[in-house]
């Protein structure tokens, strides 16, 4: 019989900034943390940057902010198809992880949706039924879903998050050669002008140690 390990939460972490909160929020608990890193390679060609980001920061998150955590990598090869989403994606590579028997005391994933993400009701409500209906049906069993940054704005994220590891975060959909932020898509229209107007970082401590909301519901 595979040996259940103690890991009862797990981050979905992109290298971006909302999950890179969400991670950072966590090491402050001193609770173990099963962190899933999915390397997806499509037409938007940014898996390498995310993959970059995600270990740089958990090299910092070990330098800084120690925790117990394991770091799963699976990917997924969109092929020549565009028509299934990133969400979707995940959903199914979480579902895998919670069906695997040593995750048998997987309990909560945690969901690194920001306000403004929510607030596309409509969007939100439908792509993230999707999701997780996928994990859960996939991995055969009910979860608890946290929401830690359900009432957050991407600005608050920038604002609180440590200055050292928000430079290490990646947020283009589609890089540029080099591995430069494109400037054009939707992200780097929100977060480029949210960096250039970033003065002083928030209290990091009391941003950390907050209570994580739960209170949202996806049909």
């Amino acid at each position: 019989m595979n040996e259940v390990n103690q890991y009862k939460t797990l981050l979905n972490l992109s290298g971006g900034i909302d999950s890179l909160w969400c991670l950072w929020n966590y090491a402050g608990r001193s609770e173990p943390l099963l962190v899933h890193h999915c390397y997806l390679r499509n037409w938007c060609r940014r898996a390498d940057c995310e993959a970059r980001a995600v270990t740089l920061a958990l090299k910092w998150i070990d330098e800084n902010e120690p925790f117990d955590f394991r770091l799963i990598r699976t990917a997924f090869d969109y092929g020549n198809m565009k028509i299934v989403q990133d969400k979707e994606v995940i959903g199914f590579m979480t579902g895998i992880i919670v069906r695997d028997a040593r995750n048998r005391g997987l309990r909560n994933i945690i969901i690194s949706s920001n306000k403004e993400d929510i607030e596309r009701t409509q969007y939100y409500v439908s792509s993230e039924s999707d999701r997780l209906r996928l994990i859960e049906g996939v991995g055969r069993r009910r979860l608890n879903y946290l929401y830690p940054i359900a009432d957050k704005s991407k600005e608050d994220l920038i604002r609180e998050l440590s200055p050292d590891l928000l430079e290490l975060a990646w947020f283009c959909r589609t890089p540029a050669p080099g591995g430069k932020p494109c400037t054009r898509c939707k992200t780097c229209q929100t977060v480029l002008p949210l960096l250039s107007n970033k003065t002083t970082p928030g209290d990091h401590r009391t941003s950390k140690r907050s209570e994580s909301p739960e209170g949202l519901t996806i049909p």
